[in-house]
């Protein structure tokens, strides 16, 4: 009786890290579809309207600049609020955008606040 009761302690315990049959991505389909961000510290491109690629470098201290041309746009400080991506620059006005899931390739469609949607690719 001594060693069958630790035996069964463990095994009981062995089966409480085991999940049901799909349960990770049940869980995530029934996760609510609401903003969030993928922030991280990187390089993103992407192409404005008006045509021209933008380039955004977002530090690990939280600042980033925007490039376009060879010639840096903006520059700020980067968090995540609200789970969305927010951008404070030195000279203008914050903005928020919701980011969708991320495909293979890296991209994925970025949701502004105010404006339409684009696609986004970190490099």
């Amino acid at each position: 009786m001594k060693t069958v009761l630790p035996i069964i302690g463990l095994v009981l315990l062995a089966g409480c890290n085991h999940a049901a049959p799909g349960g990770d991505k049940a869980q995530a389909a029934a996760a609510p579809a609401g903003p969030h961000s993928n922030a991280a510290p990187g390089t993103y491109t992407h192409t404005d309207a008006k045509g021209s690629m933008i380039t955004t470098f977002m530090a690990d201290d939280k600042s980033y600049t925007d490039w376009v041309a060879g010639a840096m746009t903006e520059r700020g400080k980067w968090a995540v609020e609200n789970n969305k991506t927010c951008f404070h620059p030195e000279n203008g006005k914050e903005y928020c955008q919701s980011d969708g899931p991320v495909n293979k390739d890296g991209s994925y469609t970025v949701t502004p606040d105010a404006g339409a949607p684009y696609i986004i690719t970190k490099t």
